[in-house]
């Protein structure tokens, strides 16, 4: 199946979508309490229909920041609820009953709550004087697919019919349908580049922004996004200039340890060498030159894995540029893909990215954790794989547009197939169970990266859109009917 076919189909299952939420308007997945409390955090709602239980008009300045003891959920947010500003702790619920079932009302730790946001509206108002704010109705659509991909929390199972609707004799086919929908994924994300390099001048900057970005994972993206903004390669540059090729790795990473606000205040411990060099260094000789930096409180530990801590990544994001202090990251990209074969270029690209265990934090968290028994890897493969897919291949894949270069385009794609890769995902892991009914073909469709994104694709593409109603979805339609690709009728798909 050519990528076309598939924005054909694609294209009018969206139509079909659109006429179905009109009908099915009241229905919403099932949430679980962490995503609430994720759109709650990442403004994921709209702003302009945010109104109190009793009818207040709210704004949120700030949803405030993840509470890591007990009491409300969040600590030091600030909320505008008619007209007054509020400041102070916020609790989120799944249901407004749920403040009752976890005891909160003769709760001190909660008596001085300024806001408590719930999704489900299940009780009547409960007899304290908080503002209370269901969010049910209010969440952004396109903050929901999101929330849904990253998350992992439901994909439903109900009939079945796609699974039920391919014999094994259909795999081929359905092999073609997920190559094409894993090029198209590629396709639309590339598609961002055109919006973000508005400014060509700036387009190694924005790049290296995005790159910084998947540093963070989701839980610092934006916190490694404005540290690379506050480190742009140019000042970078500029600056270590002044010391010679050896100095410049270590400067590097004292810099951005220090913006990072890591070299801030007490001494962790007297006897960590490391972290009292970098200090030194960053007060004498470096401190005045960067004077703007991140506030150490906003870094995210919550729910984050010991080996993908803030200070692990951004040594790794410092030795990342460190390689790029005479070379640009874009034309060396650019450069690699063009005069290598595609093997040469996946092994180059890795290479870039993937940093091993070693050094002070190959067996730590922190500059005062203790020791994780193991040496873990900076930047693991995987994570390189992560990289590759969400900013190399789609800026590649942009570049071969704006830049008339079919030849990129069609490395990457050969690059794209080649990867032995599937990723931990849930939503490709049970997919792949509804999709496939006969399990001995499933291990050949987890063996590819390409697969899991051509999966990802379908799922965001059909069984998202129906809400996992499966009696709505056309995708079983599509496996029934075989297109032609060498015409544009697609009457298998029936508004």
């Amino acid at each position: 199946m050519k990528k076309e076919t598939y924005y054909k189909i694609r294209k009018k299952n969206i139509i079909s979508k659109d006429k179905l939420l009109q009908l099915h308007n009241d229905f919403m997945p099932e949430f679980c309490e962490d995503t609430i409390k994720n759109i709650w955090y990442k403004h994921g709602y709209k702003n302009e229909s945010l109104r109190t239980t009793d009818g207040k008009k709210v704004i949120v300045l700030n949803a405030g920041e993840y509470n890591p003891v007990d009491g409300p959920d969040f600590v030091n947010a600030k909320i505008i609820v008619d007209g007054k500003e509020l400041n102070g702790k916020v609790e989120v619920h799944l249901k407004r009953s749920d403040w009752i079932k976890h005891k909160h009302i003769d709760n001190p730790k909660y008596k001085d709550t300024i806001m408590h946001v719930f999704f489900e509206d299940d009780i009547d108002k409960i007899n304290y004087n908080i503002d209370e704010l269901c969010l049910k109705d209010k969440i952004d659509d396109k903050f929901i697919e999101e929330l849904d991909i990253v998350n992992n929390k439901y994909v439903h199972r109900k009939n079945n019919l796609c699974g039920k609707s391919l014999f094994h004799k259909d795999y081929n086919y359905l092999e073609e349908i997920l190559i094409a929908s894993a090029e198209v994924r590629l396709n639309i994300k590339s598609e961002q580049f055109a919006l973000w390099f508005y400014d060509k001048l700036r387009e190694e900057q924005l790049l290296y922004e995005r790159i910084a970005e998947v540093y963070g994972y989701m839980k610092n993206r934006e916190n490694f996004m404005l540290l690379a903004r506050l480190l742009p390669l140019k000042k970078i540059r500029k600056f270590v200039k002044q010391y010679s090729v050896g100095e410049q790795k270590k400067v590097i990473e004292t810099i951005f340890f220090g913006v990072s606000g890591f070299l801030d205040g007490e001494k962790f411990n007297s006897e960590n060498d490391y972290w009292l060099r970098l200090k030194d260094n960053w007060e004498k000789s470096l401190k005045k030159y960067f004077k703007k930096t991140v506030d150490k409180t906003k870094w995210n530990y919550y729910k984050t894995m010991p080996t993908s801590y803030p200070e692990r990544k951004i040594y790794a994001l410092s030795k990342f540029v460190s390689q790029f202090v005479n070379i640009h990251i874009n034309q060396h990209l650019l450069n690699t893909i063009l005069l290598h074969n595609e093997s040469e270029v996946l092994k180059h690209y890795i290479n870039i990215f993937y940093q091993p265990a070693e050094d002070f934090f190959a067996n730590k968290a922190s500059f005062d954790s203790k020791d994780f028994g193991i040496k873990m890897p900076l930047f693991s493969k995987e994570k390189t794989y992560v990289m590759l897919i969400n900013v190399i291949f789609p800026y590649l894949i942009y570049k071969s547009k704006s830049d008339d270069t079919k030849k990129i385009y069609d490395k990457v794609m050969k690059i794209y197939k080649s990867i032995n890769y599937c990723e931990k995902n849930k939503i490709v892991k049970d997919f792949i169970s509804k999709l496939i009914i006969y399990p001995e073909y499933r291990k050949y469709f987890e063996s590819k990266l390409m697969f899991s994104q051509g999966i990802i694709q379908l799922y965001k593409d059909f069984c998202y859109p129906n809400k996992g109603e499966c009696k709505y979805c056309k995708l079983p339609e599509v496996f029934k009917y075989k297109p032609n690709d060498s015409t544009d009728n697609f009457e298998f798909i029936r508004l």
